[in-house]
């Protein structure tokens, strides 16, 4: 048997093709049934590799006070908003975030606060 992978790896998204006995090349489809993945990886300090869609969910951004208070404003939705809004506030809010601040007492949803030196 014969094998060959071809992988189109991307700056923002990959795709795998597979022949089989020089077979037509099949797309392999992952990530639900797309033919393409993000181009993400990521290893996480206990070994467990992810990647695609999986591996951007790990994914998360720090934040210092100020910055993080003006993004704040995502949170919440506003009726003048287009729908790239709505999608970056989607975006925005399910994206984990870590904020570092020694003033602040408290943070927004899946938002964890950092403090001390």
């Amino acid at each position: 048997m014969t094998l060959h992978v071809a992988v189109d790896f991307g700056t923002s998204s990959t795709c795998v093709a597979v022949s089989v006995d020089d077979r037509e090349p099949q797309v392999v489809v992952v990530d639900g049934g797309s033919p393409v993945m993000p181009s993400a990886v990521y290893a996480a300090a206990d070994g467990a590799v992810f990647v695609g869609q999986e591996a951007e969910r790990q994914a998360g951004s720090v934040y210092g006070r100020q910055m993080y208070e003006i993004m704040r404003y995502w949170d919440d939705d506003h009726a003048e908003w287009n729908a790239d809004e709505r999608a970056f506030a989607a975006a925005w809010r399910r994206q984990p975030k870590w904020v570092v601040s020694r003033t602040l007492k408290s943070v927004g949803p899946n938002t964890r606060l950092v403090q001390g030196d």
